[in-house]
């Protein structure tokens, strides 16, 4: 009987069978190789055969005919396909589990296998998440298991029972709340979900690669504390972005960038994003945060706090950028910042802090500057820079757009490296207080027509107007040449007009640099008038006079009428004709006296060269009008007695005027012939001006 029911049962590839403590029907078959019994599954044709789901527990011990045995084994294929499960508990009485014994158990999370097994066949575990065994047996890939040793928990896996670190979501629900304990999201924890929603921790620390990339997430609000921030952890690797809206409050992240990728964003290929806010408490923004593939619609950047904060941000080493690819508005404490004035208070803005901030359409910079990074204000719309930096240093390329307005501070001194770069601008006015122009300042302004370079300028650096195709004219003040190198001004014409201080041709033609330059010439100013004139035109005309250029020489020449002699000019020269070098405008006035015989000389009218000032103006004139013939005995008289004999008083007629102001001046000596005759009326000449008073 014994035999006959071995028989039976060996035809259906059991032995026999039992109840498990789960109540499951399970199968076994005895094992010679060490007395014991081993869990098998039975043909799939018996129709009696019914699948265990649920929480399985497999005994330690079986009963079969009042026999007992150890469960030792656990077949090949044993409970294959059998999805239902999502529990396994495997006694320690069990030292071998046979080939795909749990294949396709897609239902189980986790299972524990005993430090009593040594054997595990390949892919006994194929489909299920995870498994936790210490013991000595090595498989190849977990022996088909996705995890090993790990600790799983509504749907979240973590490395550990700590729960601090998150390395996967099996999960069905689209709306997570990540649990305080997490510190770290590993690699690809969520990625292709089907995540529409989700909270993370305040607790967390590190956001690791494409940890929820590909998900279908509107919005994401990063915490605080995190500080590391891995590349592609938000990113979409095709074109169905759905994120649209980004929180940034974590003060102090960084973008771990471990793959050397093209870009490091976390929010690559995120094209949808059109809102991003930083929160007050952010103090670091990383660099390249975001990165988009193309600009197709408006994007708004958002900060709490005052425009010197946002300058103030850290942005890493180096060159920053906050969007690649793409550009955006700015809005500071809500309001949209279009004509951005740097305050007072900041010295240093970092390269890149700007860039691709198109709501920029003027920039203002303050005197006390002192460094402004490479690329910092990059925006399409930026047209007008007031520039009042006195010395501040730069990368490269500071400015970049359609700038058209440039003003300069009556204060700056120096025009740094690259500060005006490719400007669109048609001319602009140095100040008198600059002394340097940095390598390459102007360099590829194509449409700067003329400059001005300002007397105290020193040195011109080197391409500082290189490629400035259309300058036509440079006009020089200083006196002594600036420095200037080879190609200070590459690309422009040898043949455009230097024009120079007045005697400083030849020293510029010879300086360094400047000898390349053909028409070098002296200003326009240095043109000078030279105004000659005849005192009284019916006793003499004048020759010579208008304009001349300055340094050199001009000829004047005095032509007497008949019965007239030429005197002198009214600086007291005799020279006629006159030769004189021209440095300043002058006006020159030519005297006669006539021409008499015998005795004497007659004059006519004597000139007397005087200045009168207030003094004697009321003593003299408002005495003189009423009693001339008295006062002049007794003032004048005794005053010039020595100088012009006591018979003036003889010959002084009627009333004399003296209208001129100020102090009588008489010079050093009158000549006097042996009479003088004075007339009803006496001139008075300014010798300064020769400005004739009656």
């Amino acid at each position: 009987m014994v035999t006959l029911t071995a028989v039976l049962q060996t035809a259906w590839a059991y032995d026999f069978r039992n109840i498990a403590p789960s109540g499951d029907t399970l199968y076994f078959e005895f094992n010679y190789d060490d007395n014991g019994v081993r869990v098998v599954t039975p043909d799939y044709d018996y129709n009696g055969y019914t699948r265990p789901t649920g929480d399985l527990v497999i005994p330690s011990t079986v009963n079969s005919y009042g026999i007992t045995y150890s469960v030792t084994s656990i077949g090949n294929s044993a409970f294959s396909g059998c999805t239902g499960l999502t529990s396994v508990t495997i006694p320690n009485s069990v030292t071998s589990i046979g080939n795909s014994a749990f294949s396709g158990c897609t239902g189980l999370t986790s299972i524990t296998i005993p430090n009593s097994v040594t054997s595990i066949g390949g892919w006994a575990f194929s489909g299920v998440i995870n498994i936790v065994y210490h013991g000595t047996e090595t498989g190849y890939d977990n022996w088909g298991a996705i995890f090993r040793n790990k600790y799983c928990e509504n749907g979240f896996v973590y490395e550990d029972s700590t729960k601090t670190i998150l390395i996967s979501y099996l999960g069905t629900d689209t709306n997570v709340t990540i649990p305080n304990s997490v510190i770290t999201i590993g690699e690809r924890a969520f990625s292709n979900t089907g995540l529409t929603s989700v909270t993370l921790p305040n607790s967390l620390d590190t956001i690791g690669a494409f940890a929820f990339s590909n998900t279908s997430l509107t919005s994401i609000t990063i915490p605080e504390n995190v500080r590391c921030v891995y590349p592609w952890s938000f990113a979409q690797e095709s074109s169905s972005s759905t994120l649209t809206s980004v929180i940034w409050n974590a003060k102090n992240a960084t973008i771990v960038d471990d793959y050397n990728s093209t870009t490091n964003s976390p929010f690559a290929n995120c094209t949808r994003i059109s809102t991003i806010i930083f929160g007050d408490s952010v103090r670091v923004i990383p660099n390249g945060i975001f990165y988009f593939s193309e600009d197709i619609i408006p994007r708004n950047v958002y900060y709490g706090r005052d425009i010197e904060s946002w300058i103030n941000l850290g942005r890493g080493d180096g060159y920053h950028q906050l969007m690649i690819g793409a550009s955006y508005n700015l809005y500071i404490n809500n309001q949209l910042v279009t004509n951005l004035v740097i305050p007072n208070t900041v010295d240093t803005i970092q390269a890149g802090t700007f860039y691709g901030c198109s709501s920029i359409q003027s920039v203002t910079i303050p005197e006390h500057i002192e460094f402004i990074g490479s690329e910092t204000f990059v925006s399409n719309n930026l047209s007008s820079v007031i520039w009042n930096a006195i010395n501040c240093s730069t990368g490269y390329s500071i400015f970049y757009g359609n700038i058209t307005n440039l003003v300069l501070g009556d204060s700056v001194q120096v025009i740094p490296y690259m500060a005006f770069e490719g400007f669109d601008i048609t001319n602009v006015i140095l100040p008198e207080s600059l002394t340097i122009i940095g390598d390459e300042a102007f360099m590829e302004c194509a449409n700067l027509a003329s400059i001005t370079i300002p007397s105290q300028v020193t040195t011109i650096g080197n391409y500082a107007f290189a490629e400035c195709v259309n300058l036509r004219s440079i006009t020089m003040e200083p006196t002594v040449p600036p420095t200037i190198y080879s190609g200070t001004f590459y690309g422009v014409g040898t043949g455009v007009s230097v024009n120079v201080p007045c005697g400083t041709v030849e020293d510029y033609s010879s300086a360094a640099f400047w000898f390349n330059f053909s028409n070098i010439r002296q200003s326009s100013e240095c043109v000078r008038t030279i105004t000659a004139m005849s005192l009284n035109a019916t006793q003499g005309t004048v020759l010579g006079g208008g304009t001349y250029e300055y340094g050199s020489t001009a000829t004047i020449a005095a032509i007497p009428q008949t019965g007239y002699q030429f005197y002198q000019w009214n600086d007291g020269n005799t020279s006629n004709p006159r030769s004189l070098v021209v440095s300043t405008d002058s006006s020159f006035i030519a005297t006669f006296s006539s021409i008499t015989t015998g005795g004497g000389v007659t004059h006519d009218t004597l000139y007397v060269d005087r200045y009168i000032y207030d003094t004697i103006y009321t003593t003299i004139h408002d005495t003189v009008t009423n009693t001339v013939h008295d006062t002049i005995t007794t003032t004048v008289h005794d005053t010039i007695t020595n100088t012009v004999y006591d018979t003036i008083d003889n010959f002084v007629y009627d009333t004399v005027y003296i209208t001129e102001t100020d102090t009588l001046w008489l010079f050093d000596t009158i000549y006097m012939h042996d009479t003088i005759y004075i007339y009803d009326t006496i001139y008075i000449r300014d010798s300064t001006t020769g400005i004739e008073d009656v």
